[in-house]
């Protein structure tokens, strides 16, 4: 399974062109040189290698906050069901 052309130009190059827009802006900012009228875009094959590179991150990042919440979901799942086992076991009394 290939990556198509319409795969590039409408889900791989857009947020490589925002980033470049982005970065150029605060770069001319930070320099105090104003901002740009024209900001020139990326060419085809730096903005499909920035944008797969920006997807690739985001892809990593979203499975690790995953894991991170199901992590948190879990302990606090261990946590009320150790309190209730708690509150249970001290209104037995053994004979």
């Amino acid at each position: 399974m290939g990556c198509t052309r319409e795969d590039k130009e409408y889900v791989v190059c857009p947020p490589a062109q925002i980033l470049h827009w982005i970065g150029v802006r605060s770069k001319m900012r930070m320099l105090g040189l104003g901002q740009p009228k024209f900001v020139p875009p990326l060419n085809n094959a730096m903005a499909i290698e920035t944008g797969s590179n920006i997807l690739g991150e985001l892809t990593i990042f979203t499975i690790g906050i995953s894991l991170i919440l199901l992590e948190f979901t879990r302990q606090r799942t261990i946590r009320k069901n150790m309190i209730v086992i708690e509150h249970r076991g001290k209104g037995w009394k053994m004979r």
